[in-house]
């Protein structure tokens, strides 16, 4: 089966092209008409290599939610990705420079958009059957939370032996098979403005009770645990002679386990302010669970690490701190993370694809789903 690296060896000109057709469709996620725009190309890119068009789930806020069959096993595997990016319009140039190509989404994560398709074409060109139903999601909210496209994962997973989700792995090519879950809480702080010179006593300041509940909230960090607790953003105040009445808090909650994640949903739903004359008041809760290394997922990357060894390619496996839609599909059904082009600079000025490894990442992704037991 090398056949596979070297038939993408010999089409790396045309893969090129199409990862630069979907990277010139800038697709931030809050745009909702540029990603439909990006949508579209994906669109024409199947039409062209299969001859039928995903199914569409239209958005109100975001770009089209697409699910793409491909197959007829009497088992479904699952690949997972995103078009949308956290770039604006115009703000990040394309260029090449020797064996790297910049974009804006190159990494995070059209590329891998492109690289199911050519896994799927490079297998029916070389007759390689496919003992699964391939299930392909492009969802466009991605890196908002998933919010609109999450329910649509989960289905899928739910009816699915394996998931493979195809977002760029660390950057020495390390597959995902932990991730941590995030909470997401917004803590907004209400006291008595009054003037600081004339009137001090008379106010209670939001700024102060915030001061005591970051401190409260910073000591629920537990390394040890896995679990942290970070305190993003802070606004509040009107002037420097005015008594603050209010303060917004942004939390961002990492943890590794369910018991963690319920741990902390409970010392949320139990913060109070630290005087009667406060109000205090907490929104959010879980964003994505936990995805934990699990022996489904061991036997997963056993499997994998054998696949690849057929390439020549030694692959490793880390937990991530970041979220994914692996943290959803992992909840059902057995998960891969990480399957992506290797590169570096993920929603920096410095991201990137490395060339010479396409190859070899698209070729392994096209043994996974045909080799997968």
């Amino acid at each position: 089966m090398t056949g596979i690296y070297d038939y993408m060896t010999m089409h790396m000109k045309e893969i090129q092209q199409d990862i630069l057709t979907l990277v010139q469709k800038e697709s931030p996620s809050i745009d909702r008409d540029a990603a439909n725009q990006c949508k579209e190309a994906i669109q024409q890119l199947l039409m062209r290599e299969f001859k039928q068009r995903a199914e569409e789930f239209p958005q109100q806020e975001h770009g089209s939610h697409l699910r793409f069959e491909y197959g007829d096993g009497a088992e479904q595997l699952l690949l997972v990705g995103h078009y949308d990016t956290v770039w604006k319009k115009g703000v990040f140039p394309i260029k090449q420079d020797g064996d790297k190509l910049y974009g804006p989404g190159i990494l995070d994560m059209k590329s891998s958009i492109v690289m199911a398709v050519w896994a799927l074409k490079a297998c029916r060109e070389l007759e390689i059957g496919i003992p699964y139903k391939i299930v392909c999601i492009f969802n466009s909210d991605e890196e908002v939370g998933s919010k609109t496209s999450r329910e649509l994962i989960k289905e899928e997973a739910k009816k699915s032996k394996v998931a493979l989700v195809l977002e760029p792995p660390e950057a020495s090519g390390a597959l995902k098979t932990s991730r941590k879950g995030i909470l997401s809480y917004d803590i907004e702080i209400t006291g008595k403005a009054a003037h600081a010179g004339n009137a001090f006593t008379l106010g209670v300041s939001a700024i102060i009770e915030a001061a005591k509940q970051i401190e409260h909230l910073s000591h629920l960090t537990d390394l040890e645990l896995g679990t942290t607790v970070n305190i993003g953003t802070i606004q509040g105040g009107s002037a420097k002679n005015v008594v603050p009445e209010r303060v917004h808090l942004g939390v961002d909650v990492r943890v590794l386990t369910k018991h963690q994640q319920s741990h902390i949903e409970r010392l949320f739903k139990q913060l109070k302010p630290t005087r009667k004359d406060i109000t205090l008041t907490v929104t959010g809760g879980v964003d994505r669970p936990p995805m934990p290394r699990l022996d489904s997922t061991e036997h997963i990357f056993d499997e994998t690490y054998a696949i690849a060894g057929e390439l020549d390619y030694i692959v490793k496996q880390i937990a991530a701190g970041g979220g994914s839609d692996a943290n959803f599909t992992s909840e059902f059904t057995p998960t891969l993370d990480g399957l992506g082009v290797i590169g570096e600079g993920m929603h920096a000025s410095n991201e990137h694809i490395v060339l010479s490894e396409i190859p070899k990442r698209f070729a392994l992704l096209a043994k996974l789903i045909t080799e997968l037991k």
